[in-house]
């Protein structure tokens, strides 16, 4: 299985997973607040707490395999377009080496600049934190919620 696959398929196992937790947890929690022991809300917790861990996991995924996919878009799009470039006839050979000269500066300049100023690891860990951010923000609205519905059934 190549990369894009593992990844898409890493992806999916994980959104079912997610998926899965987040159904029982609905179904624990529908069962009633009055009758929920402190055992039910412990395991609601601890399902919580893997479902934030498998949608990270699943975020981590994802990223990769676009960040793979784009890669790939960009390479075949430039392997086609130097295809071009390179054999055009209507154009001398004299020029066709032209551009095979101008598309080899072109490459390095390109290449000197992405190493100086993209670092892919960075950038994922970056996107990551961002992720983590928002689920941890998503999590702390759901137990507000939560406690909200609580009080209000206790009322």
């Amino acid at each position: 299985m190549g990369w894009g696959a593992q990844a898409a398929y890493h992806a999916y196992t994980t959104h079912q997973r997610v998926t899965r937790l987040r159904m029982e947890n609905e179904r624990m929690q529908a069962g009633g607040a009055e009758d929920t022991t402190d055992e039910d809300k412990e395991e609601c917790k601890r399902r919580a707490e893997e479902s934030m861990r498998a949608s990270q996991s699943m975020q981590s995924s994802f990223l990769h395999a676009l960040w793979m996919v784009t890669q790939l878009d960009i390479e075949t799009t430039l392997r086609g377009v130097t295809e071009l470039v390179l054999t055009d006839p209507g154009v001398s050979h004299e020029q066709r080496l032209q551009r095979a000269r101008a598309l080899s500066l072109l490459g390095a300049i390109f290449m000197e600049q992405g190493e100086a100023k993209v670092d892919v690891a960075q950038m994922q860990q970056e996107m990551m934190k961002a992720g983590v951010r928002a689920s941890e923000k998503q999590q702390s609205e759901n137990e507000k919620h939560e406690q909200q519905r609580s009080s209000n059934s206790t009322s």
